[in-house]
C-alpha cells in the first residue's frame, strides 16, 4: 500500500467500489492488525494505521459511504485530501470513529435506571 494523499479510501483497504460492508469490515480489521503501531515497527505503520482508520470511518457507515461516492471519492473537507477528515477531531459535530456503533452510544441519564 503506497502511502499517497491522492490514494480513494478503496484504495487504501485494497477493495472495489462494489464492496458490501462486510468486505469492507473484513479487509480493515486485517489492514488494522497489520499496520498497528504496537504491533508495527515501520515508521510509517502510525499514518498508514490511521489511513486505514479513516477510510473504514467513511466506507463502513451506510450514509458517509453515500456522501463519499456521490462526491466522486471526494473526502467531506472537500480538497480531496485524506487530512481533510480526522477521525480522532472531537470538536466536529459528527466525529469519525474506527466503531460507529460505538459513536452513537449515549449513557443514559445518573438516576434514570431504577
Amino acid at each position: 500500500m503506497a502511502s499517497s494523499p491522492s490514494m480513494s479510501h478503496y484504495e487504501v483497504l485494497g477493495l472495489k467500489r462494489s464492496a458490501t460492508g462486510a468486505e469492507v469490515k473484513k479487509a480493515y480489521r486485517k489492514l488494522a492488525l497489520k499496520w498497528h503501531p504496537d504491533k508495527n515497527k515501520d515508521p510509517d505503520a502510525p499514518e498508514r494505521f490511521r489511513q486505514v482508520a479513516t477510510a473504514f470511518a467513511v466506507l463502513g457507515d451506510d450514509e458517509r459511504r453515500a456522501t463519499y461516492d456521490a462526491s466522486g471519492g471526494r473526502h467531506e473537507g472537500g480538497s480531496g485530501h485524506p487530512d481533510d477528515v480526522d477521525p480522532y477531531d472531537v470538536r466536529s459535530p459528527r466525529p469519525l470513529s474506527p466503531f460507529p456503533c460505538l459513536a452513537e452510544r449515549r449513557r443514559p441519564p445518573h438516576g434514570s435506571l431504577k
